[in-house]
């Protein structure tokens, strides 16, 4: 695959409706990633974020939305981890 996309700022936080757990996580992207990108970044955290205990909730089903990554259902134990994994499956997906 020869696309190529970073993390362009910081994350930033949003509530989640009422009753849902965690909060949503909007991550800016250095750009608007192809449909198959997008896909493969979805498996590979998948793939890093196996046997993280607060994940449950966590939705990886469309993460990528125009030149951002959405997250819903982030809890904040488990923020700091998937920062590290994010960085680790953008990388990879990229070297892919």
């Amino acid at each position: 695959m020869s696309e190529h996309h970073r993390i362009v700022g910081e994350a930033r936080g949003e509530p989640l409706p009422a009753g849902s757990v965690g909060i949503r996580v909007r991550i800016p992207l250095s750009g608007c990633p192809s449909r198959r990108w997008s896909r493969d970044l979805s498996a590979r955290l998948s793939n890093e974020l196996v046997g993280h205990e607060a994940v449950g909730h966590l939705r990886l089903n469309d993460i990528v939305q125009g030149d951002q990554l959405v997250l819903d259902g982030v809890e904040a134990s488990e923020a700091p981890a998937l920062a590290e994994a994010l960085g680790r499956a953008v990388g990879a997906t990229n070297e892919a």
